[in-house]
């Protein structure tokens, strides 16, 4: 319907974009981060995932030899990188009431940081924001991270 997003996780925080008509942006923009505020995990995908995260790590050994030049590349040149079998012990730890404790303080203290372009206003692009600032604010109770821990 001419709209789209991506949601991924990065070393440096979370990553947001939402593509397509510029009239509906704020509105999926909207529906994405009150489901992101108020998102409820269920056990059984949960599960589901894990198990699956943890057959890739298990099976990286039988991955093609350019996927381990790859992954040994960004070993060693990404600063903070974490090996498969330090993500492996530590996926033991990850269980379903962590991850519901988790959220909450996640979301309670961000630092945010957006590029509007393209087919918008500068007003329009910080009422979009205050939008998303009141949204989390609503639903997640956020804070923003005092200058010292950005």
């Amino acid at each position: 319907a001419g709209l789209s997003y991506d949601l991924q996780n990065t070393i440096y925080g979370m990553y947001l974009s939402v593509k397509g008509y510029n009239d509906k942006q704020p509105i999926l923009l909207k529906k994405i981060i009150e489901k992101m505020a108020t998102f409820e995990i269920d056990e059984k995908r949960f599960e589901i995932i894990k198990e699956a995260y943890m057959r890739s790590l298990n099976n990286f050994r039988a991955e093609q030899p350019h996927q381990h030049a790859m992954y040994y590349l960004r070993l060693l040149m990404t600063e903070v990188a974490w090996t498969k079998d330090e993500l492996k012990e530590a996926l033991d730890d990850v269980t379903l009431p962590r991850l519901k404790a988790f959220i909450p303080q996640l979301l309670s203290r961000l630092h945010i940081e957006a590029l509007l372009h393209g087919n918008i206003t500068k007003q329009a692009a910080l009422g979009i924001m205050q939008m998303v600032e009141d949204t989390l604010i609503e639903h997640a109770h956020t804070k923003p991270l005092l200058p010292s821990q950005l």
